[in-house]
């Protein structure tokens, strides 16, 4: 089944263990991008100026307890628009072209407060090249920790996003990159 935003857990076919020595072990690792929604997706941007959308994210459907995570951004699920051509250049106040993307996860209850007391990740250094376009992500994954694995597999979490670019304009995410490991 799918979320609002897309965020998909198929089930007992993912779910294999195998045991090892008397202890099970997890076979299986999902990737699966996860799609946001506007409001967490769509941050307008003055250069050098950090912006934070926050929002609940729940998760419906059949769900495998998940043991392990990885979270990333692909540079393809980010769009610059600095408003047409040359303006991005005209607008680089530092001289960077490096925009930087802030996470925090906190339980659903914590939404208003996610941005401050979440538990932190990044930042992540997306580099554009001489067009504004996001060419790379460094570092390209995060490993999320136990409890962060918690609040995956309690169905309901808060998440903040905060985006500093160097341009005037409209950054969009337009999905963050899970690795579940089952």
């Amino acid at each position: 089944m799918r979320n609002r935003n897309g965020l998909v857990f198929l089930g007992g076919a993912m779910v294999v263990a195998g045991l090892a020595g008397g202890c099970p072990q997890r076979l299986f690792t999902v990737t699966q991008d996860f799609p946001l929604d506007d409001a967490l997706a769509v941050f307008a941007v003055q250069a050098n100026t950090p912006v934070q959308n926050r929002g609940t994210i729940t998760i419906t459907g059949d769900s495998a307890q998940v043991a392990s995570a990885v979270l990333s951004i692909k540079p393809a699920n980010i769009v610059v628009d600095t408003g047409g051509p040359g303006k991005g250049m005209v607008n680089a106040q530092d001289g960077t072209n490096v925009i930087v993307v802030q996470a925090a996860i906190a339980d659903a209850a914590g939404v208003e407060t996610v941005c401050d007391d979440g538990e932190q990740y990044g930042p992540f250094e997306v580099t554009l090249d001489a067009n504004f376009q996001p060419v790379s992500v460094s570092p390209s994954s995060i490993t999320l920790s136990q409890q962060t694995v918690s609040l995956l597999n309690s169905g309901a979490f808060s998440i903040c996003l905060e985006v500093t670019s160097p341009v005037d304009g409209t950054i969009t995410i337009q999905a963050l990159t899970f690795e579940l490991g089952l």
